[in-house]
């Protein structure tokens, strides 16, 4: 979708400008959550596009981001599969939104999609910055402390 593209396309100079993290952290999961809201409350077919779109930015940083992120924290042996573990885990979650889909009108599916944000908040909150762009913007204490929590 034409949301994907210009969140990759956006997600490079946000992730340099404010790390990893925080671009996974607030920008994806605020994209998100406008896009579900925007889908939840729609009223035409305008704001479902524009759900969509706003999906589809959420998306772009999540494709971008993550796979820059796992290079930048993963030892050299694990890369690989965590890479592909990205990929795996997309996979099974259209695979589980496709049968919920089964059971659910579209309302309920945009909800469903909405709460899922939540994990992935508690889950990027736990996790630390890259120790990488830290040492890139001079934060070598942090950084220092990202390496010893990985």
């Amino acid at each position: 979708s034409i949301g994907c593209l210009v969140g990759c396309i956006l997600a490079g100079p946000v992730m340099e400008k404010f790390g990893r993290r925080i671009a996974l952290l607030v920008f994806t999961s605020s994209l998100y959550t406008i896009g579900f809201l925007l889908i939840l409350m729609a009223f035409n077919g305008a704001m479902v596009q524009a759900g969509r779109f706003f999906n589809g930015l959420g998306l772009g940083f999540v494709l971008a981001v993550t796979s820059v992120y796992i290079v930048e924290i993963a030892t050299t042996d694990m890369r690989g599969f965590l890479g592909c573990f990205v990929q795996f885990l997309g996979s099974f979650g259209v695979l589980m939104i496709f049968t919920a889909g089964c059971f659910l009108n579209w309302f309920q599916l945009s909800g469903l999609m909405m709460a899922m944000v939540i994990p992935f908040l508690v889950g990027m909150y736990s996790c630390p910055e890259s120790p990488r762009w830290l040492f890139s913007k001079g934060r070598e204490e942090e950084a220092k402390a990202s390496l010893e929590w990985l």
